[in-house]
């Protein structure tokens, strides 16, 4: 599969209508959707679009997600350290979809279980 995944930069072409469009009018309806958590909450703080968006229009080619937390301008945070929806995430997830857990390397790996167990009770597991 090939898919998009969100910008955060405000900058950014490519906004929830617009990755419709340009499925579209490019001609690729096969163009997957790659759904970012961090990113998504990043374009929420900056007032564009909520992640909720992403995940409404674009569930039906939706192939996978970076998780990770987002709090305080802060992304790549171990999952349950922000205020990242992951149930929202869960809701609109292929159960075959690829899930990649994305932090930062400041993390001990000490703190992976209690990010496997938060994502866990999201249902992402």
């Amino acid at each position: 599969s090939v898919a998009l995944a969100i910008e955060d930069h405000p900058a950014a072409l490519l906004d929830p209508g617009r990755l419709g469009l340009l499925r579209e009018e490019a001609g690729l309806p096969q163009l997957g959707y790659w759904h970012d958590t961090g990113r998504a909450q990043t374009r929420a703080a900056l007032g564009l679009d909520s992640p909720g968006d992403w995940l409404d229009q674009h569930a039906a080619v939706l192939v996978g997600t970076s998780l990770h937390d987002w709090a305080e301008g802060q992304d790549q945070r171990l999952p349950g350290d922000g205020v990242v929806d992951f149930r929202l995430v869960a809701e609109y997830l292929p159960r075959n979809a690829a899930r990649v857990l994305s932090v930062a390397p400041v993390y001990p790996k000490e703190l992976l279980p209690a990010a496997r167990d938060a994502l866990g009770a999201a249902g992402l597991l």
